[in-house]
């Protein structure tokens, strides 16, 4: 599971994406051909932190 470090989400810095399953991750990547950092548009995101 792929997440960032709890010491680095706080108030100022929360947290934008949901955690993601790396196995997942690299399925979708290799079936759909993307390169590096063209399916962070698909992560799941955490929308009461961008909506703010």
């Amino acid at each position: 599971m792929i997440q960032p470090q709890a010491e680095f989400i706080d108030s100022q810095h929360p947290k934008l994406y949901g955690d993601v399953n790396f196995k997942e991750y690299q399925k979708v990547r290799l079936a759909s051909r993307s390169l590096t950092g063209q399916l962070l548009s698909i992560l799941p995101t955490d929308q009461a932190t961008i909506s703010k």
